[in-house]
């Protein structure tokens, strides 16, 4: 569970199984190393995996309302510490419980009792936080709480949350204009947040993802790769066949910053299956005319003319 160590994913061990389904699978990985093809010896169980076993076993029995709880107050407690420079243990115990908070919370009613047992004031000092890994972590439990999840949805809402939540995508990624913080972006897994936050029901939310991802994606292939293999070519376009929407000039354009000069994009906008030409046609067709939907209409066009380009070069390779 929530222990002292680095904040990073990779720098402490695995936790614990939470289920006999997550035991089972825990068990496979971490013997896997161990067995021998074509044998059937039975041998006596070292201590070692002993202790391992029963250990898992034990955290087995935990209480979800208990842990979440108790993860709350660290979180809680870190945030309104008055210390101008926290200690590293003090740290590494919010942002791993921070951590376990979201790993709970990824099913629906983990989610609903985060709200309902006070978890959500803790959520605007996190954000306000001056830590880039409280911050982000606190950005990446938002995203798991409204994903599919209209009670929370709701609740963020009430809660005057989304104000707040822009105003870290537009000033804590200074992206736009500073490599450095591009890098820091990168580094505590920004483009998960982004396209978390394309997948969210709120209109302005999904705006600013938009927009930011184009602003980091201008002139930058390395970013279009990683979020090219991270598979947000099928993210912007399952939004696109979706009921015509105001956001969807934003989406369009980012598809569309993505693809330019950047061969792997265009390659999986040509995926037959993805039928991205069609798409592109009958939405060219659906906003003729329309003069508030000009631009939307000219980026599909853009898009259109680049993929048939491709695909004319597949033909004659």
């Amino acid at each position: 569970m929530a222990d002292g160590g680095s904040g990073n994913d990779g720098d402490h061990p695995s936790r614990m199984p939470k289920d006999m389904k997550g035991l089972l699978k825990f068990c496979a990985e971490n013997t896997k190393a161990e067995d021998a093809p074509g044998t059937s010896n039975f041998s006596e169980m070292s201590p070692e995996r002993k202790e391992w076993l029963s250990k898992a076993l034990d955290e087995m029995s935990v209480s979800p309302a208990e842990r979440m709880q108790t993860c709350i107050k660290t979180v809680k407690e870190f945030v309104d510490s008055a210390e101008p420079e926290p200690s590293k243990e003090a740290l590494d115990g919010a942002v791993n419980s921070l951590q376990e908070l979201q790993e709970w919370c990824e099913q629906i009613d983990f989610a609903v009792d985060f709200h309902k047992m006070g978890g959500f004031p803790i959520l605007p000092k996190v954000f306000a936080h001056s830590d880039s890994d409280i911050r982000w972590r606190g950005l990446e439990l938002v995203a798991v709480l409204v994903q599919n999840n209209p009670y929370c949805q709701e609740r963020i809402l009430e809660a005057q949350l989304l104000p707040e939540l822009l105003r870290i995508l537009d000033t804590d990624s200074l992206v736009r204009d500073s490599e450095k913080a591009q890098e820091e972006f990168v580094k505590h897994d920004g483009f998960s947040v982004l396209m978390r936050a394309m997948q969210s029901d709120v209109a302005k939310l999904k705006i600013k993802a938009s927009f930011l991802l184009r602003s980091m994606c201008a002139d930058n292939s390395r970013h279009k790769d990683t979020l090219c293999q991270m598979g947000m070519v099928e993210q912007l376009l399952g939004d696109l066949v979706q009921e015509h929407k105001q956001e969807h000039e934003h989406v369009m354009a980012a598809l569309l910053c993505l693809a330019r000069n950047h061969p792997p994009t265009l390659s999986e906008c040509c995926r037959p299956e993805l039928n991205l030409h069609t798409i592109l046609k009958q939405r060219i067709k659906d906003v003729a005319g329309k003069e508030e939907h000009q631009e939307e209409r000219e980026y599909a066009e853009e898009l259109l003319k680049l993929i048939s380009e491709e695909k004319e070069d597949d033909a004659q390779r």
